[in-house]
């Protein structure tokens, strides 16, 4: 099957953006459908090899569709003196489907949108006793008495030791902040390991039952 192809003034100014210009191509796979031996009713192409770009910014091509097998054609796309823009060795099509048909018989979505309202934020404790919480750090004062003011039953430890005096809080807070005097990586570390060294003191060693919560 032989056709020709001719891309309109208005989409022939952008060809140089192309190594083959899209509507070309599209207008020139058309032919496939009048082809005699594709087999493939409203097929649609699906898998391209043997390509190859000869030359770059043609707006007139003329097309020669050779079909290779019932579901596929070799496709050769040449300027109007003869000489060869592109070639497709194998271009194979397949069905498209009925889109209504596949509407209808679809299933429901596994997922959806499920708004749920949530309860209205408040700050610090709730209207009752305070919360209890320990602070623990090397200087937990400021933090400590901070968070008092904020409504909370805050006590301050300077290490585990003193925590395990008592009862322990079900929230414990350990105060991370950085000294003045620590820079760099090293003191990077250095703060890791002591928060994992106390994480493990006051929870994988404690006989009496752990805090629920640690911030």
């Amino acid at each position: 099957m032989f056709s020709e192809v001719r891309l309109g003034p208005e989409t022939g100014q952008s060809t140089e953006r192309f190594g083959l210009h899209p509507a070309a191509l599209d207008a020139a796979l058309q032919t496939i459908a009048l082809s005699e031996g594709i087999e493939v009713e409203s097929g649609m192409p699906y898998s391209w090899s043997g390509i190859d770009l000869y030359a770059t910014g043609a707006t007139k091509l003329r097309v020669r569709v050779t079909p290779v097998r019932p579901d596929a054609a070799a496709v050769l796309l040449t300027d109007q003196a003869g000489q060869p823009v592109a070639a497709v060795e194998t271009l194979v099509l397949r069905p498209v489907p009925d889109i209504g048909a596949v509407v209808a018989t679809g299933h429901e979505s596994l997922y959806g949108w499920d708004w749920v309202r949530l309860p209205a934020a408040t700050r610090g404790p709730a209207a009752g006793a305070p919360v209890p919480l320990a602070v623990l750090g090397s200087d937990p004062g400021g933090l400590a008495a901070a968070l008092g003011a904020a409504g909370f039953a805050a006590t301050a430890h300077t290490g585990p030791g003193t925590l395990s005096a008592g009862p322990v809080p079900p929230v414990v807070v350990l105060d991370r902040s950085p000294s003045p005097t620590a820079q760099g990586p090293d003191a990077v570390h250095a703060g890791v390991r002591d928060t994992l060294a106390c994480s493990q003191r006051c929870w994988t060693r404690r006989p009496s039952p752990a805090p629920r919560r640690c911030s």
